[in-house]
């Protein structure tokens, strides 16, 4: 769910600060870019606080410019650093409000991120009815810009609320839907990660074996794309499966290379955790 939501994320600060620097010149301009340039930095770091700190700092010079563009990018980013901190009360106020400024502005694409993005945070409160709604309105507004790229995050995006939901079958076709789109597009990132959700719902449902399947799609392209990160947690989701199924040895296989990733990475803190469950796996054959 957080890879998506960053992808929006940059594609759509890149598109207002293109939009906007026809059109405003001088410090207030400038510095409202520059901070929300350094909340981005920290947002990518995943220091929240900070972030947090600098999209204010921007919204507030936006404001004082009247500049609307400006202002619904910075609630929106400020929306999903409030999302990743778990603060969901402020991520959803804060997009609420920016998409009023969208539909305003009849930024249709800038609608369609930020009800995903307001859907998302809607099924982290709970309210599921709602994040339906909300990503209805987004998979509309994208089936009307005929884009396909944006149809299968919206697909992607309302398969993890059906999930949460416990709307397995549902999630499973969302989830599929957006995978087709996806293939169309040849974007494996994308591929990977529907791969990674139907794994889960599988799982879920008690079909391991297919679930395992999916993971093993999952790390083929995780290794095409050079995704070491992705590796390292496919490697153990992998693991995981196996060691659901009985099959130690298999497990242990994929346990003991996710270690040897983790260590390659210099994540000594995962790595310590995998070569505890290594242990485990072993003194139990």
């Amino acid at each position: 769910m957080m890879n998506s939501k960053l992808c929006f994320f940059i594609a759509f600060l890149m598109i207002c600060v293109a939009v906007n620097s026809r059109d405003l010149r001088g410090a207030p301009y400038g510095n409202a870019v520059r901070f929300n340039r350094v909340g981005n930095e920290f947002y990518n770091q995943g220091d929240m606080d900070k972030a947090i700190k600098y999209f204010n700092l921007a919204l507030n010079y936006n404001q004082g410019m009247d500049n609307l563009p400006g202002v619904a990018t910075d609630l929106n980013n400020l929306g999903n650093a409030y999302e990743n901190a778990l603060d969901h009360k402020n991520a959803v106020l804060h997009l609420s409000e920016a998409a009023k400024i969208y539909e305003k502005l009849d930024d249709k694409r800038g609608l369609v991120i930020c009800y995903n993005n307001l859907g998302n945070a809607r099924a982290s409160l709970g309210n599921i009815d709602k994040s339906f709604d909300c990503f209805n309105k987004a998979i509309e507004i994208a089936n009307s810009l005929s884009d396909s790229a944006l149809i299968a995050v919206c697909f992607n995006n309302m398969g993890l609320a059906q999930k949460k939901a416990n709307n397995l079958d549902d999630a499973l076709a969302y989830y599929e839907n957006a995978l087709s789109l996806n293939k169309r597009k040849k974007n494996l990132k994308g591929i990977a990660n529907n791969y990674n959700n139907i794994a889960g719902v599988y799982i879920d449902k008690g079909d391991t074996q297919k679930g395992l399947e999916h993971f093993i799609s999952v790390l083929d392209i995780d290794k095409e794309t050079g995704n070491v990160k992705g590796v390292a947690i496919t490697l153990i989701n992998i693991g995981l499966a196996y060691a659901s199924m009985g099959d130690t040895a298999n497990a242990l296989d994929y346990y003991e290379r996710a270690y040897i990733v983790n260590k390659s990475m210099g994540n000594e803190k995962h790595a310590k955790k995998i070569l505890k469950k290594v242990d485990e796996i072993k003194n139990m054959m």
